[in-house]
């Protein structure tokens, strides 16, 4: 997509996939990028990697702006200008979420219903939520929270003004709620012996650069009203655990409450189209082929971690995590 002309506002712009993006933005000379995010620390490091990757002349196209999104009224003043946002910001940690239910559901419900509210009201023309796989059949305080929040987006398609669309992905290898960091830090510290929840337990493999190359698709193909999927490898944790630690052996300790051995990508009964690259799921019953011929309709649709046909053994593990994004 041809950022040239664009302004674009990035929530959660300091995070791992946010930071990224707005990297990828500012290689392709957007008229303005707006980095949000409450995270005063990471503002200041992301500036100076700015500075250090890309010169000091940069920052004469970024906002860096030190704002939760739930207090509106500095937050909506971002919007001024805004041609494009891409929603990033969430509380994404299970086990937190869990603890703090009244904060997930501020942020990542009532604050996405303030993106949608002030991205209609200062006429921008696209926005795209960042989605997880946890909205599907939710048992979590984040997944329940998330899927509200994937529903204010496509609730949003009634008003004309501006397109909403999600991208749903599966667990992002590297970003701050995997565990890759989680080992490696226990290497680290010289823990040879990894723990493991169950040998069958498996996720979806994503990696940041795949979520950047997925959002500019979403950003170039989206009509309003899409859940973008792409297309992802599944892998055992067990796995990922022997690749890293260069041994077989591995601590079980079970699954944690309201965990799931194996995660699902779709919504039960929504209309599902496929590409080469990517899933669409869609609520309304409506030929999605016509709007964009390169995606074919999925009858009996079924994808989870399990029921997978592209799987990475431990050798593609091995050279996945080798990427320091990983």
């Amino acid at each position: 997509m041809d950022f040239s002309k664009k302004s674009v506002l990035v929530t959660g712009g300091t995070g791992t996939v946010g930071k990224n993006f707005v990297k990828y933005l500012l290689k392709n000379n957007p008229k303005r990028v707006v980095v949000v995010s409450r995270n005063e620390l990471n503002q200041v490091n992301l500036r100076r990697e700015l500075v250090l990757e890309m010169g000091e002349s940069i920052l004469s196209k970024v906002t860096f702006a030190v704002c939760d999104i739930r207090n509106n009224e500095i937050f909506k003043r971002l919007f001024e200008g805004i041609d494009i946002v891409v929603h990033t910001a969430a509380l994404k940690h299970i086990d937190v979420c869990e603890v703090n239910i009244q904060e997930t559901i501020e942020i990542n419900a009532l604050g996405t219903m303030n993106v949608v509210n002030n991205a209609v009201d200062y006429g921008v023309e696209k926005a795209v939520l960042l989605s997880t796989d946890k909205v599907c059949a939710p048992n979590t305080v984040y997944g329940a929270s998330k899927l509200m929040a994937e529903r204010i987006f496509l609730d949003a398609k009634k008003y004309n003004k501006t397109k909403f669309a999600i991208l749903r992905c599966g667990n992002i290898a590297g970003s701050n709620g995997s565990v890759i960091p989680v080992f490696r830090n226990l290497l680290a510290k010289g823990q040879k012996v990894l723990p493991v929840t169950t040998s069958e337990s498996c996720r979806f493999w994503l990696e940041v650069k795949d979520v950047i190359v997925s959002l500019c698709f979403v950003l170039e193909n989206m009509g309003g009203g899409e859940v973008f999927i792409p297309k992802m490898p599944s892998f055992k944790i067990v796995d990922l655990a022997k690749a890293m630690s260069n041994n077989d052996e591995v601590e079980y300790f079970g699954l944690r409450k309201n965990e799931k051995e194996s995660e699902g990508i779709f919504n039960e009964g929504r209309n599902i189209f496929e590409s080469d690259t990517m899933f669409v799921e869609l609520n309304e019953k409506i030929d999605y082929s016509k709007f964009n011929p390169s995606f074919k309709k999925v009858e009996n649709p079924v994808y989870t971690t399990k029921e997978n046909d592209k799987w990475l053994s431990i050798n593609d593990l091995k050279q996945r995590i080798k990427n320091p994004e990983a």
